[in-house]
């Protein structure tokens, strides 16, 4: 795993120079806080990271991104729309070799675990490391193939109050767990 490197915003997370390595990884949690360093987490081991905040903005996200998203990880239960098993599902109608790592404080419910079951999907409870994090996304996605390149840089995140400072956790070095 390359050195954590995270200043509190996300799109500078990627910035440093870490190449791109060939994933794209659509995250989906509706906790700001998770959201943020879980993207600057992946965005600093190469991962290009479109986020959403729910599900219906995952849609849109999937709908207008033109490359491959190797794989969603999608928070377990998301109000107001669609949980995480019933995104996983309506994004791989359209995108059938989607990868799928639910995240969740709570337990995984008898639908995660049929699908982790039956090798479907993956499942990380929270709170958990950054190093945690990434293990579990590279185990994910180990047996698919990269792309060459990312796909053009998406517009900016829907969803996010106009004038809102940037989420910034912390300064410094790598969290605790991320809850």
């Amino acid at each position: 795993m390359r050195p954590y490197q995270y200043d509190g915003n996300p799109e500078d997370a990627q910035g440093s120079g870490v190449p791109f390595n060939g994933y794209t990884i659509l995250l989906v949690d509706d906790d700001a806080l998770v959201s943020s360093v879980a993207e600057a987490t992946l965005r600093s081991q190469g991962y290009q990271v479109l986020t959403a905040q729910n599900s219906d903005e995952a849609l849109r996200v999937s709908e207008s991104h033109t490359g491959v998203i190797h794989l969603l990880i999608a928070d377990q239960i998301m109000p107001p729309y669609m949980n995480g098993p019933e995104l996983a599902t309506c994004l791989r109608m359209l995108r059938p070799d989607l990868q799928v790592l639910y995240i969740s404080g709570f337990g995984a419910t008898a639908t995660v675990q049929d699908e982790v079951g039956d090798a479907y999907a993956s499942f990380l409870a929270k709170p958990f490391t950054p190093e945690l994090l990434v293990a579990k996304v590279q185990s994910q996605v180990a047996d698919i193939m990269p792309s060459e390149t990312p796909a053009p840089e998406e517009p900016p995140r829907q969803g996010a109050k106009e004038g809102a400072a940037p989420v910034r956790p912390f300064a410094g070095g790598p969290p605790g767990p991320i809850a």
